[in-house]
């Protein structure tokens, strides 16, 4: 995974290459996805994840993730925890072993959106750069938690 690098925050300031496109949104976290995947030679797509939590030490993570449509198998391959103020934080060694897709999880979702090509926010609009994803989840947690 390539971590990109620049004032501010240090993963998304000098990024405007990738567009992101939300994939899961709750009061807690928010999910989206690169839209820039590629396929690997083994039949698995690779793309990176970009997570933010509401709460915790840990403002927001991205991942490298792969997944296989064919035999319904996901991978993290790398991950990267950041603070808010954009600190890498300390990150623990991943599992890459391919595991079966789990209903009901973040992996579901990824399936059905890169596989099947279902928008399960149909009205939303891919994000050009990883900052104006990050702005964007921000705000859509504060809508979110507001309305609990």
């Amino acid at each position: 995974m390539a971590l990109l690098a620049g004032a501010g925050s240090p993963l998304f300031a000098a990024d405007d290459v990738h567009t992101y496109s939300l994939i899961n949104a709750s009061a807690t976290r928010i999910d989206f996805a690169d839209e820039n995947a590629h396929m690997a030679k083994n039949g698995f797509m690779t793309f990176n994840i970009l997570t933010v939590l509401a709460t915790g030490p840990v403002a927001y993570s991205l991942s490298e993730v792969s997944i296989n449509c064919s035999s319904s198998r996901i991978a993290t391959t790398s991950n990267a925890n950041y603070a808010a103020n954009g600190t890498l934080l300390p990150t623990e060694a991943v599992d890459a072993t391919p595991q079966p897709v789990t209903p009901g999880t973040l992996g579901q979702a990824l399936q059905i959106v890169i596989c099947t090509g279902v928008d399960p926010y149909p009205r939303s609009k891919s994000i050009k750069g990883a900052a104006g994803a990050l702005a964007k989840a921000r705000e859509l947690l504060a809508t979110l938690q507001a309305a609990k």
